[in-house]
């Protein structure tokens, strides 16, 4: 069987990135950028007040002058080039009170914080008195020049990256409005098995509910494709196929239940004469043996196609390691592989097991270390052990116990 890198990497070579769709900036959100985005300005705009407080010509104060007389109150949102000029006489030299955000006039080159100062409120603020009551002044203090920011032609947000809150603050403010990105990906899925029934409805004997579908429908949504539910099909030919078919015009189907080795498994059989390419069929995997993947490509669209295991745990976890990876690549994201990340074992725990195992762990952190909780699991049935988990340990084959202090890899779901 495969590895579970040699599997991973020949779905990652069938992956091409979707086509490019122009949006407008109100639905960026969650999408991949495809085309870089380059300010056509400076930012800020202007010099502008970092602080609220006085602004002064810094070589005054050098000079000694310690007493200001404000002549002017500038608020945001004002245009002022004014300039302040110094007098012959000491008290004659000048300050302006500026508010954060305000631009700063030409002249200006420090701002006193309001709280460094001594003045009193109650007069009005032109021709009072204003002291300065710190020692520690520095050119251009809080000061924010123009272009201090970035300057026009600066790279503002890079092509294949997810485009979060504070990518749409900076798009914003530099007033972008259409944006260029992967267009939607959207990912059909199937359940098959005569045993299942929706959550519903009160199972007869031998029947359970189909966790799968929901599971997986969350999953998508999580990784920023767009969901549609086929429903269930039963262990019948041509209802698989019609689904199947139906699911093929995706851009990744998901079927889950039929790729193991019984006698209802059919669901190789109705990919094949649908005319879908087998890649790879079983991984050395726990829980997750049975996957199936495949491809279809049709006047250029490409159906990416995964057989995953009807226990919920091996469907969930064969997302995570394998699903995801594609969904990334296909979106256009620069980064796409998996990470694992190291974490210190908390508890004990014996392993054994004849293949790479991926068992449920509550990772946490703990004076700035991450910890990982190995979580009692009894395999790809137990969906009660991943409601506290937030990844899975990963386990080499054999027998060992682990001690609390020891080091594991950890692949983080959220």
């Amino acid at each position: 069987m495969l590895s579970v890198k040699e599997a991973l990497n020949l779905i990652l070579e069938e992956g091409r990135a979707l086509p490019g769709v122009k949006i407008g900036l109100g639905d960026a959100r969650g999408k991949v950028l495809r085309k870089e985005v380059i300010s056509r300005e400076d930012s800020p705009p202007f010099a502008k007040s970092m602080m609220d407080g006085f602004g002064i010509r810094y070589n005054d104060y050098r000079a000694g002058q310690r007493i200001y007389r404000c002549v002017r109150v500038i608020t945001a949102g004002e245009k002022s080039q004014s300039e302040i000029n110094t007098d012959e006489e000491i008290y004659d030299y000048k300050t302006v009170q500026i508010m954060t955000g305000a631009p700063i006039p030409a002249g200006v080159d420090a701002v006193i914080p309001i709280e460094q100062t001594g003045h009193d409120p109650r007069i009005s603020p032109l021709d009072r008195e204003v002291l300065i009551n710190t020692e520690d002044v520095r050119y251009g203090q809080h000061i924010l020049q123009q272009g201090g920011n970035y300057v026009k032609g600066h790279v503002l947000v890079q092509n294949g990256r997810r485009i979060r809150a504070q990518e749409l603050a900076a798009l914003c403010e530099a007033g972008v409005t259409e944006l260029v990105v992967t267009r939607e990906l959207t990912m059909a899925v199937l359940a098959t098995g005569n045993e299942l029934v929706s959550a519903y409805e009160t199972p007869g004997a031998g029947e359970i509910r189909n966790s799968n579908e929901p599971m997986l429908l969350a999953q998508i949504k999580q990784a920023h494709g767009m969901p549609i539910a086929l429903g269930v099909a039963r262990d019948e030919l041509e209802e698989i196929r019609v689904k199947v078919q139906t699911g093929l015009k995706e851009d990744i189907l998901l079927l889950t239940g039929g790729v193991s080795a019984g006698t209802l498994d059919l669901v190789p059989r109705v990919l094949k004469e649908e005319g879908v390419r087998q890649v790879l069929h079983k991984v050395s995997l726990k829980p997750g043996k049975p996957i199936w993947f495949g491809v279809k490509e049709v006047d250029g669209h490409k159906t990416y196609v995964f057989g995953l295991p009807g226990n919920p745990v091996s469907s969930m976890i064969c997302f995570e390691i394998f699903v995801k990876p594609l969904m990334k690549k296909l979106s256009g994201l620069e980064d796409f592989q998996s990470h694992p990340c190291q974490a210190i074992v908390k508890n004990s725990y014996r392993f054994r097991s004849d293949r790479p195992t991926y068992h449920p762990v509550k990772c946490f952190w703990e004076h700035g270390v991450l910890y990982a909780e190995i979580l009692n699991w009894t395999g790809s049935s137990d969906l009660t052990s991943t409601v506290l988990a937030n990844g899975t340990g990963i386990f080499e084959a054999g027998e060992r116990e682990y001690h609390p202090g020891e080091k594991i890899e950890v692949l983080m779901w959220e």
